[in-house]
């Protein structure tokens, strides 16, 4: 006999498109209290909450514990379920809440520039297959992240975009996320374009089972590509992280208007508050992302 535990990685997470995702963890032990590990464990959730980057059903870890990452459209609570095999089941509550208010942002300056980075490549053809992951990132004229912009993703060779927000609005780092399915090994072109007609293009490739890298030197090689990509990811992570703080503390340095210090300092203790709760939004949502990429790298070679 089996039962099921939960520990919460992050919680009351942004709804929406560009929402970040409630991280909760599921420990499986044996009726002596022993992690238990190679079970698998189905996840679902209601209220409209997704499970789009979990691996679903998944196998407990030498830990005997299992990883969910939940996203949601909805405010609110969405009940999360894990169960086994012998139908032992156990459910944890999850909340998620509106998009708090952030400190106003420059108007962005045209023309604009795309950039398309993969986080997960060479993925599975085929029906039970698995997305090829790329982050879209715009910027303006000035370098800055532009957020607010419509962008609309489309793929060719018959890879589909079913998972993704399309079009999408890119977020406050700029950035817009498609997952790319396809049933047809090889390659294809995936293109971001923006209203103003602005575009770029990625070539991605899907690969057959008996194409996934072995144990051998070949492994390696694609681990250590991989790996590259996934240190570029989190560069350029920080970057954009970095870049919306410094423009935010900018406008926070010079929100001070007012006639007279009380009203002044009034006003300022309230842009502080926004301005702190901009940036651990930022922040919560640099850990999601890659929290999700490296789930994603070590599924892979798992």
């Amino acid at each position: 006999m089996y039962s099921i535990s939960f520990t919460a990685l992050s919680s009351n997470q942004l709804v929406g498109p560009n929402g970040t995702a409630n991280r909760v963890a599921a420990k499986v032990v044996d009726s002596n209290g022993v992690a238990t590990a190679g079970l698998k464990l189905t996840w679902s959730a209601d209220n409209g909450a997704n499970l789009d980057l979990t691996v679903n059903p998944a196998t407990t870890d030498a830990n005997g514990q299992a990883v969910a990452y939940v996203f949601s459209n909805t405010v609110g609570n969405a009940n999360l379920t894990a169960t086994l095999a012998d139908g032992t089941s156990a459910s944890t509550v999850i909340n998620f809440v509106a998009k708090p208010e952030t400190p106003p942002v420059t108007t962005p300056v045209g023309p604009f520039s795309i950039s398309l980075l993969s986080r997960t490549s060479n993925q599975l053809a085929g029906p039970n297959g698995s997305a090829n992951t790329v982050a879209a990132t715009v910027l303006d004229s000035t370098g800055a992240a532009a957020a607010g912009q419509t962008l609309t993703w489309s793929a060719d060779n018959g890879a589909n975009l079913d998972i993704t927000v399309n079009p999408a609005t890119t977020d406050a780092n700029g950035q817009a996320v498609a997952y790319v399915f396809s049933n047809t090994v090889g390659n294809a072109n995936l293109t971001a374009t923006l209203a103003d007609g602005t575009f770029a293009s990625e070539i991605i490739t899907f690969v057959s089972k008996t194409a996934l890298p072995g144990t051998g030197d070949d492994s390696l090689t694609a681990f250590k590509t991989d790996v590259a990509t996934f240190i570029a990811y989190v560069q350029q992570q920080l970057d954009s992280v970095g870049q919306n703080v410094e423009a935010a503390l900018s406008q926070l340095g010079a929100s001070v208007t007012q006639s007279s210090v009380t009203d002044a300092l009034s006003a300022f203790e309230t842009n502080d508050e926004t301005f702190n709760g901009y940036v651990e939004q930022n922040v919560s949502t640099l850990n999601q992302n890659l929290s999700a990429a490296f789930l994603q790298l070590k599924t892979k070679y798992q």
